[in-house]
C-alpha cells in the first residue's frame, strides 16, 4: 500500500530577503471596488494603478533623506478579518526600502498620518487599514508635536512582529534547518515495505530526512509553547504535525498511521530529540491540526526569512502565503501489505 505524503514548501521570494532589515513588506486598502478596477495583471490598466500607487506613496517620502524606494508587488481583492469585515475593496501589497533601519518608524510614521487622513496623496484609502510587517519593537519617537493619535499609533497601525503563531506545535524540516533556534528538532525513521517497494522523493524536495528502499526518515520543527503570547494561526486550508495532546484554537484534530515492516532484514523503527505527538511503536501514527475554514487562494501570513512547510490539506492545491512562492512536494511511501 502506498501512503502520498504532500507538503508545501514555502520559499520566500528573493527580493524579500531582507539586508540588514532595510526592507519591509506592508499593505493597505482602498476606497475602490476590487471589481471596478477590471484589470488583470499585465494589462496596461493594471500597470497604470500600480503606478499611480508608488508615486503617491513617493509623494508621502519626498522630503525624507532616509525613504530608498517603494515597489507594488500586488494588487489584490481584500479579504475580511477579525478586524475588519470589509471584504471586496482593493488592496496593494507593497516594499518599503530605508537606507537607515533606526530611522524607519519614523520615516513610515509619515505615510501612516497620511492613510489616517483618508488620501494618501489624493488616493482615497481606508483609514487604519496601514499594514507593516517586521518593524522592530521599539517605542515610536518623541517628537515635540507628538499628540494623542501619534501616541495611539501603535494601536491603529498593525505593526506585524516576524513572529510564529503561539502554542506548541510541529513542522516538516526543510533540508535548510528549522525557522531558528528556539525551534527542537526530532525524527522517526520507518521501516517500511521490502516487496515491491517504491518509496519515492523526488529531486527537487527541500525536505529534510533521507528516503531510500529499505525505509523513510522523516525529520520535525517543534514549537513549544510561549508563555504569555496569544498569535493564532490564520484561516485557510492547511496541516501542521499537533503537539502538546490539543490543537491550536481554530483548527481541527486528524492522523495518519503507517503500517510499518518491521523485519530483522532492514533497519528497525527508530525516534529521537523532540516528537509530533503519536505513537511511535511498531508502527507509527502522527497526529495532525488543520485549518478548513479558508481559502487556499486567500494568502496568509506567515513569518518570512528563512523556507518552511505546511501539509497540503483536502487537494493538491497549495495554501497561498503572502511573500512566499508555494511549490507542491511529496514522498511516497510503501507501507506493509495488508492480508
Amino acid at each position: 500500500m502506498r501512503i502520498y505524503f504532500l507538503v508545501c514548501a514555502l520559499l520566500a521570494y528573493s527580493e524579500f530577503f531582507f539586508l540588514e532589515g532595510k526592507m519591509y513588506p506592508g499593505s493597505m486598502t482602498f476606497k475602490q471596488k476590487w471589481a471596478d478596477l477590471r484589470a488583470m495583471p499585465g494589462s496596461s490598466q493594471y500597470h497604470v494603478m500600480v503606478t499611480n500607487i508608488e508615486n503617491s506613496i513617493r509623494e508621502v517620502f519626498k522630503n525624507d533623506s532616509n525613504f530608498q524606494n517603494i515597489k507594488v508587488t500586488q494588487l489584490r481583492e481584500n479579504e475580511a478579518n477579525k478586524k475588519s469585515t470589509i471584504r471586496g475593496i482593493l488592496a496593494a501589497d507593497f516594499k518599503l526600502s530605508f537606507n537607515n533601519q533606526s530611522r524607519a518608524r519614523s520615516s513610515i510614521y509619515n505615510l501612516f498620518r497620511e492613510v489616517q487622513s483618508g488620501a494618501v496623496d489624493g488616493i482615497p484609502v481606508q483609514k487604519g487599514s496601514l499594514v507593516i510587517h517586521g518593524l522592530a519593537n521599539m517605542t515610536w519617537p518623541h517628537k515635540q508635536e507628538r499628540n494623542r493619535t501619534h501616541q495611539q499609533l501603535d494601536h491603529v497601525a498593525s505593526i506585524i512582529q516576524n513572529t510564529w503563531p503561539s502554542g506548541s506545535y510541529g513542522l516538516p524540516k526543510p533540508g535548510s534547518g528549522c525557522p531558528n533556534k528556539q525551534w527542537r528538532e526530532g525524527f522517526r525513521y520507518h521501516d517500511s515495505e521490502n516487496v515491491e517497494n517504491t518509496n519515492v522523493k523526488p529531486n527537487r524536495s527541500h525536505l529534510s530526512g533521507p528516503v531510500s528502499p529499505h525505509g523513510v526518515r522523516q525529520e520535525f520543527c517543534i514549537h513549544m509553547d510561549t508563555p504569555g503570547k496569544n498569535i493564532p494561526w490564520p484561516r485557510g486550508k492547511y496541516c501542521i504535525y499537533r503537539k502538546g495532546e490539543t490543537c491550536p484554537t481554530g483548527l481541527l484534530e486528524g492522523w495518519v498511521r503507517w503500517d510499518d515492516e518491521n523485519t530483522r532484514i532492514d533497519f528497525p523503527n527508530t525516534f529521537g530529540g523532540e516528537l509530533p505527538d503519536g505513537i511511535y511503536g511498531e508502527n507509527t501514527v502522527i497526529y495532525f491540526c488543520c485549518s478548513t475554514s479558508g481559502k487556499k487562494s486567500a494568502s496568509i501570513s506567515l513569518p518570512y526569512g528563512s523556507p518552511f512547510y505546511l501539509i497540503a490539506y483536502g487537494s493538491h492545491r497549495c495554501q497561498e502565503v503572502r511573500y512566499h512562492k508555494a511549490g507542491l512536494h511529496s514522498t511516497i511511501v510503501t507501507s506493509k501489505a495488508s492480508p
